[in-house]
């Protein structure tokens, strides 16, 4: 039992940090200097109440900045097929949205202004194959504990069901201390 589409979001330590107007300007510069992705085009969504703020739309995945539940963040979409077993495919994508958090907090146009605190929170957005039952929940803790071991260094970590019956299964992960994004890579050999 696999999602067919996996979704992380890290949260921006200052939520002013990150205005709609540069990021998309970003956005837009990624297109062009990602060889090793298809990225197509950018479109804001500043209109929507928490929500998606602007949106990278790309092959692979998607990328946006988004204040769904007014949490600000970066969300990484996956939408191709992951390889391995669920813990190989959560650590992918979560290196994958870690590597653009540290682009974006390296990118020049936010001045070194953009910060993400280290908490994730990840979903398995596939109602199919993947539906919110207390198996698939705990299947997906178990995937996430095993995948991410190392991910806050010798750290403890908690995960917390944030899910509803009504909605996606919804992990939030936390690392005790800070946590950099940087270090974070690290620790997951990325």
């Amino acid at each position: 039992m696999n999602p067919k589409r996996i979704h992380v979001k890290l949260f921006l330590e200052d939520p002013q940090s990150a205005p709609a107007d540069t990021v998309f300007q970003i956005f837009n510069n990624w297109i062009a200097d990602t060889p090793d992705e298809v990225l197509i085009d950018v479109a804001d969504y500043s209109h929507i109440h928490n929500g998606p703020i602007t949106l990278l739309i790309g092959h692979q995945a998607d990328y946006s900045i988004d204040n769904t539940n007014a949490e600000m963040g970066l969300l990484y979409c996956s939408k191709q097929a992951l390889e391995g077993d669920l813990a190989a495919q959560l650590r992918q994508v979560v290196t994958a949205a870690l590597k653009a958090c540290r682009r974006l907090e390296d990118d020049p146009m936010l001045q070194g202004k953009a910060k993400f605190n280290g908490e994730l929170e990840i979903v398995a957005n596939d109602r199919l194959n993947f539906p919110n039952t207390p198996t698939a929940l705990e299947t997906f803790q178990t995937a996430l504990e095993t995948g991410l071991d190392n991910l806050y260094g010798d750290a403890d970590f908690t995960i917390e069901n944030t899910s509803s019956p009504s909605n996606l299964p919804s992990l939030r992960v936390r690392g005790e201390g800070t946590h950099n994004i940087s270090s974070l890579l690290d620790n997951l050999g990325g």
